[in-house]
């Protein structure tokens, strides 16, 4: 009932009230002279009793209805007033806590039509964006302080509230100061009766932190997958340097093993060679022929002992621990077994080694690295064509260390492979001639078993490789720095 009705109402009931008591005190105040009083100044004298009697009786009466009026207007007024103290109090309460919170709240008109138009922003817009809630009620102003990335998403996402009634979204939105935050925007569709969109009540919070943490997250994710990567790929390259060294085992085995065969045929070949010399007359015309192609034969079997009794000594020398070893004495060696291999391309290997300067290793090891070394540099010749190809192995004092230098004129280092030559499988021509692990065991080899380093480099035409080791004085005992 509004207040206009309710003032017509009061009205109306005083007014009733009073005509219904004037109109029958009149009837049966009349009525009631007439019956008592018979001569006509004894009516007028009444009558005006009466007048008063009636007005006393109408102002008790009215009393009585203004005052019960008033009464229920005063207490109505009175719970109004406390009502409107309460929701005044409430609405302090909702507004400071508005203020302080970190959620903004939003309301959002569609009562014009389908594009929302902002119809309210909390307070404490300000201490999340740094706009006043009056710069925020802009039309304009939503649309252009969200990341121009988001911009899009954002729109098609208001047509997803119409069909769904709600919507949960994440964007960014541009602080007064330039920079952006990451808002998580909660909104919510109410519609009138007819079930149109009429208001959209929202909130903002702001989720820098957690975007961040997540960003953080999922560099850390991925870096823990390139790790994992890595490490299985490292994995394999153990599995096949595990399998290289198993190989390289079971070859020295073989050797031996054929080493320890050989030397039966050998003695009977030999002993058949000489038999030969004892079918023939000294007075054969063929005898002296025959007498230089036995003896050829006879030092070329020697000679094949020989290096067959090397060979096992060099492979057995593994299972000794390392001793003082002459350096010229090991390049020596490296170089005897090469011979063979030096034909194609022509190999020629100048050696420039102080004959006092020694090591501690063990003995196949270091020859097996030179070979290594000398033959790579002669299958890269090989590879690139060149008829003839010069390798100097040099050596220095340095210190407590030795240097030794192996030096090529092959053309050197591809640049691209340069930096990680001495890594498994740098390129598919290592790892086609089983040249990738050979390089890297040599790097493990020295850094690891003999405390060195090795490493290579350019120089103008040349391929340079220095191995660095601890110098061994006359009691075998190895200089560290």
């Amino acid at each position: 009932m509004t207040e206009r009705e309710k003032a017509t109402r009061i009205s109306l009931r005083i007014t009733l009230v009073y005509g219904v008591l004037a109109g029958i005190w009149i009837v049966v105040s009349d009525y009631a002279l007439m019956q008592f009083f018979g001569s006509p100044a004894s009516i007028t004298r009444m009558q005006t009793y009466k007048g008063w009697v009636f007005v006393l009786a109408t102002a008790a009466v009215l009393f009585i209805v203004l005052y019960t009026q008033i009464r229920a207007l005063l207490s109505e007024y009175r719970m109004r007033r406390e009502a409107q103290l309460q929701a005044q109090d409430v609405s302090n309460r909702l507004q400071h806590y508005l203020e302080m919170s970190p959620v903004v709240t939003y309301a959002l008109n569609y009562s014009t039509n389908l594009h929302p138009q902002p119809a309210w922003v909390s307070e404490n817009i300000h201490s999340l964006l740094g706009y006043q809630s009056h710069e925020a009620l802009s039309p304009s102003w939503w649309l252009e302080n969200v990341y121009p990335e988001d911009r899009a998403r954002v729109l098609s996402n208001q047509e997803a509230l119409l069909e769904r009634g709600s919507l949960v979204q994440e964007f960014r939105l541009q602080h007064r100061d330039g920079h952006y935050l990451w808002i998580g925007d909660h909104v919510r569709l109410v519609r009138d009766s007819h079930g149109k969109p009429w208001e959209a009540i929202g909130t903002w919070h702001d989720i820098t932190r957690r975007k961040e943490a997540e960003s953080t997250l999922q560099q850390v994710m991925l870096g823990l997958e390139e790790q994992v990567e890595k490490a299985v790929e490292k994995a394999r390259q153990q599995d096949s340097i595990i399998f290289d060294q198993m190989r390289r085992q079971s070859l020295n085995r073989l050797l031996l093993n054929l080493a320890h065969q050989w030397r039966q045929p050998l003695n009977v070949a030999g002993l058949a060679i000489q038999e030969i010399a004892d079918l023939i007359s000294p007075d054969h015309p063929d005898y002296p022929m025959v007498e230089e192609k036995i003896n050829q034969s006879m030092d070329f079997l020697q000679k094949l002992s020989r290096t067959i009794n090397t060979m096992s000594a060099l492979q057995q020398s593994g299972d000794h621990p390392p001793t003082r070893l002459n350096l010229v004495s090991l390049i020596n060696q490296a170089r005897t077994y090469l011979e063979a291999t030096t034909d194609n391309p022509k190999a020629h290997i100048a050696t420039y080694v102080p004959d006092d300067i020694a090591i501690t290793a063990v003995e196949v090891d270091i020859v097996e690295i030179l070979m290594e070394l000398i033959t790579n540099a002669i299958s890269i010749a090989r590879h690139r064509g060149l008829p003839h190809i010069n390798i100097d192995i040099s050596a220095r004092k340095a210190g407590s260390r030795v240097k030794i230098e192996i030096a090529d004129d092959g053309g050197g280092f591809d640049d691209d492979i340069l930096p990680t030559v001495f890594d498994p499988y740098t390129t598919s021509f290592f790892k086609s001639h089983d040249k990738g692990l050979g390089l890297y065991m040599i790097r493990r080899q020295i850094e690891e078993f003999y405390h060195g380093s090795v490493e290579a480099l350019n120089r103008g035409p040349q391929a340079v490789v220095t191995i660095t080791l601890p110098f061994s004085d006359e009691s075998g005992t190895q200089q560290h720095q």
